[in-house]
């Protein structure tokens, strides 16, 4: 009685993880995932649970693009725990339909690599499957993580059927479940005794036997880096996402598993965070942007001979025109109040400051060079009435430069961004009556009272 009991209590430990509820599932299969391959996940006798649902997770986030299938082998018994372990001969069956089913998907995408992942009681479903395949098929590998397999037991044909050859991830910490554990209720091929998953395999020392497992079997022991990950080492932790992501995932991803790769495979310094995981995906398509082509030429604006780029904040030096006054008589702004304010020659030629209500909030830049701005020429009905026309208040800026005659000059502004300046002229209804000796007379009768003020 004490025996039995025993054996339930290692049974309940050897689930390594507690069931899955239904709004966790999440699936990785596809049109598109399916054309790039198959992988196999295989759970522990627990079935289908979070642990092995992280599996899944760990290889999607490490850059598998491949379609990844959960198959749930175990039964439906109620306290099935043991019943998994040891009904071998439901296993073997079970073991064939998925075989089948891999064999349905190898016709329907031919060429596509097929790897299998089984963890705990997975692992050894991962070998049986393989076995179970037609004498002229193959997977392209398996992978073991806590494989609940006897240390003798034969992979011949699983290791000839499998291109790649099989990875054993084991772990020595791994006492209670696959120790004590599998030595007292037995492990999945009815052996009392401690698992492949904590000792690993025991290869052959000659013969043609031990050439097959130098060739194609790897076994990697748990390192202390490892931990980083959250695999600690004992048996609840051996397919964390981070684990799988960082340690399993590289594997499926490998064309080949030679044993100087997986060697080192197990000595790196895992990634910590599922992000950096993530940016291995597609070779770094995720994170680099990519460059333009060299064929693909790039568009670079060209401004055409009558339009003139405007910066942001330019600074203007105003060129009179023959005939006109000098820049020391000044350059008078009319603002969109309709204010106006004397700024000196050399300030505007620097760097005019703005006035009480600037055009731009930005503030004005002072590393580019002063610009040199030509005004249009002025249209014959323009020229005419040059002298008697008043700045229109529609106008969000306008600049008059008076000269010696009387008149004023071609009217100059500075380049403004994204702002459309127009001209406007407004005959008046009355021409007033302007002495020729009092050349502001004109500017006191505009139509802006406002301005005559000024």
């Amino acid at each position: 009685m004490c025996k039995f009991l025993a054996c339930v209590l290692a049974a309940a430990m050897l689930t390594g993880c507690w069931k899955s509820s239904n709004e966790v599932v999440v699936s990785h299969m596809g049109q598109a995932r399916l054309d790039k391959g198959l992988v196999v996940v295989l759970p522990g006798i627990e079935g289908r649970s979070q642990l092995n649902e992280a599996i899944c997770e760990g290889l999607n986030d490490g850059g598998v693009t491949a379609a990844i299938d959960l198959e749930d082998w175990t039964s439906s018994v109620p306290m099935n725990l043991l019943y998994n372990q040891r009904n071998s001969l439901r296993n073997r069956e079970q073991a064939e339909i998925i075989a089948d089913r891999i064999m349905r998907y190898k016709m329907s995408y031919p060429n596509r690599p097929v790897i299998l992942v089984g963890q705990s009681g997975g692992g050894a479903m991962a070998a049986w499957i393989v076995e179970a395949l037609p004498p002229a098929e193959s997977v392209d590998g398996v992978i073991m993580l806590a494989a609940s397999l006897s240390p003798q037991y034969p992979l011949d044909t699983a290791l000839a059927k499998s291109r790649r050859g099989i990875v054993n991830f084991h772990s020595s910490k791994d006492w209670f479940i696959l120790g004590v554990g599998t030595t007292i209720s037995g492990t999945m091929d009815g052996e009392h005794t401690s698992s492949a998953g904590r000792v690993g395999f025991e290869s052959p020392t000659s013969g043609p036997r031990a050439r097959l497992y130098y060739q194609k079997l790897r076994q990697v022991a748990w390192q202390e880096s490892m931990a980083q990950t959250g695999y600690t080492g004992n048996h609840l932790t051996s397919g964390t996402r981070l684990f799988v992501s960082n340690y399993v995932a590289p594997l499926v991803l490998q064309k080949t598993w030679d044993r100087e790769a997986v060697a080192a495979l197990g000595r790196k310094h895992p990634s910590t965070s599922p992000a950096a995981s993530m940016a291995q995906r597609s070779a770094g398509a995720r994170t680099v942007a990519a460059a333009p082509s060299p064929t693909t030429p790039v568009a670079t604006a060209t401004p055409s001979p009558s339009t003139r780029p405007a910066p942001a904040r330019p600074s203007v030096a105003v060129t009179p025109q023959p005939g006109s006054a000098s820049l020391a008589q000044g350059i008078t702004f009319y603002t969109t109040k309709r204010t106006a304010a004397k700024v000196s020659p050399t300030t505007v030629a620097a760097n005019p400051s703005p006035p009480a209500a600037p055009v731009h909030p930005a503030a004005p830049d002072p590393t580019p060079a002063p610009a040199t701005v030509s005004p249009p020429p002025l249209t014959p009905p323009l020229a005419a009435s040059a002298a008697t026309a008043t700045p229109p208040s529609a106008l969000p800026l306008a600049i008059v430069v008076p000269s010696p005659t009387g008149s004023p000059a071609p009217a100059t502004r500075p380049a403004l961004k994204k702002v459309k300046i127009t001209y406007a002229v407004t005959r008046p209804t009355t021409r007033p009556s302007v002495s020729s000796a009092d050349p502001n007379a004109a500017r006191g009768s505009s139509e802006d009272p406002g301005l005559a003020k000024q």
